[in-house]
């Protein structure tokens, strides 16, 4: 799985095997996400990185996209890409 650094002081985990990312801030974790190829489901999630507004990256592997979560509930704010040959597929 992936790991990155919050300039918060986060830690953010992908779990490709449990389908899922888990952030920690402040000693507590979070968990966000499960099995599924819909808004806010990862299938494999390989990467992760943190922007300075604190939002998550995640390279959702399996589904072929990349979405963009919120760090606070794990709401799905963006889904980008998908699976083919094109440009941006």
């Amino acid at each position: 799985g992936g790991v990155c650094f919050g300039d918060g002081g986060e830690l953010v985990l992908s779990n490709p095997v449990k389908h899922r990312v888990l952030v920690r801030k402040n000693g507590e974790w979070k968990a966000f996400g499960s099995f599924g190829s819909r808004k806010g489901e990862f299938k494999s999630p390989c990467g992760v990185a943190m922007t300075a507004r604190g939002v998550i990256v995640v390279a959702d592997t399996e589904n072929h996209r990349v979405q963009v979560i919120s760090a606070d509930d794990g709401r799905c704010l963006e889904v980008h890409g998908s699976r083919g040959t094109r440009p941006g597929q």
